[in-house]
C-alpha cells in the first residue's frame, strides 16, 4: 500500500539520493578492495583493471542505450527497482566467488544493472522539478556520489581490514536489495512532462533521437564531455586506494579514512554549493551552467596531477581534496 507522500517531489528526491548512494557505494568499494582482492585471488594489475574498468564499463556502456530507451517508454519506477535489485544482488554475490572469472562476471552484471539507475532517476527528477529549481534538486541528488564514496571508503576500509573484502561486498549489497524492494512498494511513477496543449510528450524513435542529438553541436559537446571527464576521474579514483597503499605505505583502513574525509566530504560540499551557485548564475545568463562545468574541469586537471605526482603524502592528499 502506497502512502500519500510518495508522489511528492521531496520524497522522490530522497529516494533517488538513497539509491544513488547505494550505487556509488558499490563503485567506490573497488578503490578500497583492490589490494586485498589481489592478494587473495592472486591477480595481476591487468586483471584488477578489468574488474574495475573494462569489465565493468563495457557492460555499463552497452546496457546504457537500451536502458535509456526503456526509461523513455515504460514505468521508470519499476525499471529503477529492478536495476537496484540486480546490481545490489550481484554485489552481494561477489562475496562468494572463488576465481577471477566469477568475480568478473558479477562485476559485469553490476555494471549492466547500474546503467539503468542514472537514466531512470534523472528522468523522474526532471518531471518532479521545474527548470528554475532543477539544478538545486540535481545537486542534492548528486550528493549520493560523494556520500556513497564516503561510506564505502570509511566503513569499507575498516571492515576490509578487520573482516576481509568478502564481508564488505556482502555488507554493501544486502541493504541495496532492501532499497530496490522499497522503491517498488512506496514510490509512485511521476507524471511525464506535457506539452503546451496538455498532451504527454511521446518519446521519438531511437533513430530520430540520435539524429537530432548529432545535429546539435552544443548537445554533442554536452554528452561527450562527461564521458571524457568521467573516464579520467573514475580511472584515478579506481586506483587511488592502491596508489596510497603502494606508494605511501598506508593500510587499507587508513586509506579508507583519507578517501572518506578528503574526497567524500569535500565532494559532497562541492556538489551542494555548486548547484545553488549555478541556480543563481543562470538567472543572469543560462550559459553559466556550461561555463561552471568547464571551469570545474579545468581545475580538476592540475589537481589530479598534483595528487598523483606529489612525492609526499600531505601534498597527494591535498590534490585529492581539490579533485573531489
Amino acid at each position: 500500500m502506497r502512502v500519500d507522500f510518495a508522489a511528492r517531489s521531496g520524497f522522490v528526491l530522497a529516494v533517488c539520493v538513497v539509491t544513488h548512494t547505494a550505487l556509488s557505494i558499490d563503485r567506490g568499494l573497488m578503490a578500497i578492495l583492490q589490494e586485498p582482492i589481489k592478494r587473495d585471488l592472486l591477480l595481476s594489475d591487468t586483471q584488477l583493471g578489468l574488474l574495475s574498468g573494462l569489465g565493468f564499463a563495457m557492460f555499463f556502456g552497452i546496457a546504457g542505450l537500451p536502458m535509456g530507451w526503456l526509461v523513455d517508454r515504460y514505468n521508470r519506477r519499476n525499471i529503477l527497482s529492478a536495476a537496484v535489485l540486480v546490481f545490489s544482488g550481484m554485489t552481494a554475490l561477489g562475496a562468494a566467488v572463488a576465481t577471477f572469472a566469477q568475480l568478473l562476471i558479477t562485476r559485469s552484471i553490476v555494471g549492466a544493472g547500474e546503467a539503468a539507475g542514472g537514466p531512470a532517476m534523472g528522468s523522474m527528477l526532471a518531471d518532479q522539478y521545474p527548470p528554475a529549481k532543477r539544478s538545486s534538486a540535481l545537486s542534492i541528488y548528486y550528493l549520493g556520489a560523494p556520500l556513497g564514496s564516503l561510506l564505502a571508503f570509511l566503513i569499507g576500509g575498516w571492515v576490509a581490514a578487520h573482516y576481509g573484502w568478502r564481508s564488505v561486498l556482502l555488507l554493501a549489497g544486502l541493504p541495496g536489495v532492501a532499497v530496490g524492494i522499497l522503491i517498488r512498494l512506496f514510490v509512485t511513477e511521476p507524471k511525464r512532462q506535457r506539452d503546451a496543449g496538455g498532451a504527454v510528450q511521446e518519446a521519438p524513435p531511437f533513430r530520430i533521437a540520435v539524429g537530432f542529438i548529432w545535429s546539435q553541436r552544443s548537445l554533442r559537446h554536452a554528452l561527450f564531455t562527461p564521458v571524457l571527464t568521467s573516464a579520467a576521474s573514475t580511472g584515478i579514483l579506481t586506483f587511488a586506494g592502491s596508489y596510497f597503499v603502494r606508494l605511501h605505505g598506508l593500510g587499507v583502513a587508513r586509506v579508507g579514512l583519507l578517501l572518506a574525509v578528503f574526497y567524500g566530504v569535500v565532494g559532497a560540499a562541492g556538489a551542494v554549493a555548486g548547484g545553488h551557485i549555478v541556480d543563481r548564475l543562470i538567472t543572469r545568463d543560462p550559459r553559466w551552467a556550461a561555463w561552471w562545468c568547464g571551469g570545474a574541469n579545468l581545475l580538476a586537471a592540475p589537481a589530479a596531477a598534483f595528487m598523483t605526482l606529489s612525492p609526499g603524502l600531505p601534498c597527494a592528499v591535498a590534490g585529492m581534496a581539490l579533485l573531489g
